[in-house]
């Protein structure tokens, strides 16, 4: 999964530098849009004085490394997709900020002209990785902890 998304991240992001300068809707929600984040996920961070890139690179380096001694002690096929999808994420951001010092965000949804910062695929495998982790971590595991509690219970009988 990790290669997957870094591949399809890094591909994205490259058509996407042909944006500079210019956006392109798509639909009356969504553009593309070339923009230069500085900052972490979603923009957080991009305005004053950006932190160094190598700040970013080596805190996501480290969160990559953690999230791959995990993923060899995943239980399940999901969990193993979810960590996979946050190691891509990671690595096609830590790609642009070695490559740019910056990471390449190009979709750009917004609606009665509000938009969400621009982001691109590695964060939303990112969010959406994580967002299984946790949906793991309240329900399946707890659903798991409960079988194994009553097939405990009933083998004692």
């Amino acid at each position: 999964m990790a290669a997957a998304i870094l591949i399809a991240d890094q591909a994205s992001k490259q058509a996407a530098l042909g944006l500079e300068g210019a956006s392109r809707e798509i639909l009356p929600f969504f553009n593309l849009v070339l923009v230069w984040n500085r900052g972490v996920s979603f923009g957080l961070f991009n305005h004053g004085e950006p932190l160094p890139p190598i700040l970013f690179v080596l805190v996501s380096l480290g969160i990559a490394a953690l999230f791959c001694f995990w993923l060899f002690r995943a239980e399940n096929r999901m969990m193993a997709l979810a960590i996979g999808s946050v190691i891509g994420g990671a690595v096609g951001n830590v790609i642009d900020r070695l490559r740019f010092g910056a990471v390449v965000d190009f979709l750009d949804f917004h609606i009665a002209g509000i938009h969400w910062p621009a982001f691109n695929i590695a964060d939303s495998a990112i969010v959406v990785g994580i967002a299984l982790i946790v949906f793991d971590g309240l329900f399946l595991a707890a659903r798991k902890t409960n079988a194994n509690h009553y097939e405990q219970k009933h083998a004692d009988q």
